[in-house]
């Protein structure tokens, strides 16, 4: 997705990607979807590939709930009540603009919706996103950049994450929200799936509709939802930056032979 980056960004990571991947001996990658990507977009051998996922410290997820900081949050922001939540920063690849478009459907037929909090800086190619949050009004909250304290703190008491990006190598915000027993919602493409499996629900994120109707099944259906927190808060334990480690260093024992 270059249209989703600056010009010079899209220049500079073309050339380091692709020089990069003639001259390495092997390639680690963080998911299967972007190894299939470096075999069609950049022809590398599939065995010169190898696959590392990314992982999350549950321990940080599991610290005692701080309410009052919560409420603090609340009350500095303005989050009234129930919200859902995104965590990232505001550019064209993650897709917020159209995130605000299914939110503004929702709006229309429910007078029970949450809060949207939008969490995180604002990047590039960022005024579509500004306008279309400013047309919401304050049925949006956008607190900018926050600690990770507090944004851990914010995701674990929302009653959903939507995550609806354009593409993901990974999607880290993901298996946080999973780590913090969150409901997710997100894409339906690139890494996405391969993180959440059974643990989320689905969106076609090139459709307000479907992200619309993914959020509305979540407040809908608090049952199911909390059926898929239980397996996301297992799936994410098998992410471990240990695991993540140990297989590096094998691969780096295995170049040193």
């Amino acid at each position: 997705h270059p249209e989703t980056h600056t010009p010079r960004m899209v220049h500079v990571q073309q050339t380091l990607l692709r020089n990069s991947a003639k001259r390495a001996d092997h390639i680690v990658t963080v998911s299967e979807s972007c190894k299939s990507d470096l075999i069609d977009v950049l022809h590398v051998p599939a065995n010169r590939i190898h696959v590392i996922h990314n992982g999350v410290n549950t321990v940080e997820f599991d610290i005692p709930f701080d309410t009052r900081r919560l409420n603090e949050l609340r009350q500095t922001h303005a989050i009234h009540g129930d919200y859902i939540i995104h965590l990232g920063t505001l550019e064209p690849r993650k897709n917020l603009a159209r995130l605000c478009e299914a939110y503004a459907q929702l709006r229309a037929r429910r007078d029970d919706l949450p809060k949207l909090v939008i969490v995180g800086a604002v990047g590039w190619s960022a005024d579509p996103i500004l306008k279309a949050i400013a047309a919401l009004g304050d049925a949006v909250v956008r607190p900018g950049y926050l600690s990770r304290a507090d944004a851990i703190l914010l995701l674990r008491g929302a009653r959903a994450c939507v995550y609806p990006s354009l593409y993901e190598g990974f999607g880290l915000p993901v298996l946080e929200a999973m780590a913090a027993r969150t409901p997710v919602i997100t894409s339906n493409v690139s890494a996405l799936p391969e993180v959440a499996s059974d643990a989320a629900l689905y969106a076609d994120p090139h459709s307000a509709e479907s992200i619309a109707h993914a959020v509305e099944q979540v407040l809908n259906d608090p049952n199911a939802a909390a059926a898929r927190v239980s397996i996301g808060r297992a799936r994410a334990e098998s992410f471990s930056w240990e695991k993540s480690a140990g297989k590096l260093a094998s691969l780096y024992r295995d170049l040193a032979n």
